[in-house]
């Protein structure tokens, strides 16, 4: 089933599959319920995003290709961490913490690397460098992170574990 656009694997397949299955939930979710609930059905959105275009990413040969995978990936990815922290904030009864100032703050970071990812090609802050190799057959990215990476890498897992803690 391999074209010269798209390359189906299992790691593709499997991604696609579960990232249907999220957003499948996440449409559940966020059509029945309310309030904290509804929250927790944009985190499962955003999974789902992470998910396909990653399966997507895996699909692609050549670097054009993955990186426009890569920035639909990078919606879920960089703004996951902030819909996590509000969603527990809600649940744990925290609401006095998501005051506007606050949310400016917990959503710097995210918009930030989402800009930078669909920018890097004039800047190379997020990634310095991308090239594509060949591993059995699956044809993976070779990423050198920039600065900014390490910096969105400390506050998704900040924003994860800070979470978990509450």
């Amino acid at each position: 089933m391999a074209s010269h656009l798209m390359y189906m694997n299992l790691y593709t397949i499997f991604l696609l599959v579960m990232g249907l299955v999220a957003f499948f939930v996440a449409v559940v979710i966020v059509l029945r319920y309310k309030a904290t609930v509804w929250l927790f059905g944009i985190v499962m959105f955003l999974v789902s995003i992470w998910s396909v275009a990653y399966g997507l990413e895996l699909s692609q040969r050549t670097l054009p290709a993955m990186f426009f995978f890569i920035q639909l990936e990078y919606i879920g990815i960089s703004l996951l961490p902030a819909f996590w922290i509000i969603f527990i904030l809600k649940y744990t009864g925290h609401d006095e913490w998501l005051k506007f100032r606050n949310l400016v703050l917990i959503f710097l970071i995210p918009v930030l690397t989402l800009c930078l990812v669909i920018t890097n090609r004039w800047h190379n802050l997020y990634y310095e460098s991308l090239s594509v190799i060949e591993v059995s057959k699956l044809f993976l990215l070779a990423i050198q992170p920039g600065p900014w990476y390490k910096i969105h890498v400390v506050y998704f897992y900040f924003t994860m574990l800070w979470g978990s803690y509450l």
